[in-house]
């Protein structure tokens, strides 16, 4: 029997090209409505403190109010609950002991993704409405993943019929994401907020391995005072 979405009503059947977010008491929402979330549900399970994952869940409730109807947002609120009875109670409580020096490191890290993530990238070397005030130097993330046999069976298959390997492309956006995910996390711990020039390097390997690289400058910004002005 096919499930319906709690907020636009679509039913799901048991084939669907991405799964459905599960909440509780068996309500569903489909992809397109999770889509909006899925992100940052997946955020409170890295939660250290109490504190921390309350200011997520206000975030997260603040969003759903804003796209679903009221039924999917007590949904995603007793999910929310859920999360943390079930998981990131017992996970916070286990991070408070730890010794004040491994909090802090975990701090640190938990400080340099969030820095990460904020990161403003382009190709060029400026950006509109910004000047650079620093630069910190090059620097680069590196990624090597496996293609696997199917990818090189499907990437020798298309070279036949001159179509696109789907194994092989999703492969090699999958290296060239975490690239980038190493690479702003590097120009946060050289304190930039933007990095400029990036470009991609991609390599092959006989031991069917690909590996890509993701270079760029990491670069201080700040927003030129005209646009601070119009902004206020």
């Amino acid at each position: 029997m096919a499930k319906v979405c709690i907020n636009c009503g679509k039913k799901i059947g048991i084939i669907v090209k991405e799964p459905p977010l599960d909440l509780c008491d068996g309500q569903i929402l489909c992809d397109d409505c999770a889509k909006g979330i899925k992100q940052n549900l997946g955020k409170l399970y890295g939660a250290k403190s109490l504190d921390v994952f309350n200011t997520l869940k206000h975030e997260i409730i603040q969003d759903c109010a804003n796209i679903y109807n009221t039924s999917a947002v007590d949904a995603v609120d007793k999910k929310i609950t859920d999360i943390y009875e079930r998981t990131v109670k017992a996970q916070i409580d286990k991070y408070q002991t730890k010794p004040s020096e491994e909090r802090q490191m975990d701090a640190r890290l938990a400080a340099l993704k969030n820095l990460a993530e904020k990161q403003l990238l382009t190709t060029g070397y400026d950006f509109s409405g910004y000047k650079i005030v620093q630069y910190l130097g090059v620097i680069s993330g590196e990624v090597v993943l496996g293609t696997g046999f199917l990818s090189e069976f499907s990437a020798s298959f298309s070279d036949l019929f001159g179509e696109e390997s789907g194994a092989f492309a999703d492969k090699l956006e999958t290296a060239k994401d975490a690239s980038i995910k190493k690479l702003t996390l590097k120009s946060a711990e050289k304190g930039g907020n933007a990095i400029i020039g990036v470009d991609f390097d991609y390599i092959t390997f006989a031991s069917n391995m690909i590996g890509v690289v993701a270079n760029g400058t990491s670069v201080v910004i700040e927003r030129l005072e005209e646009d601070r002005k119009s902004v206020v």
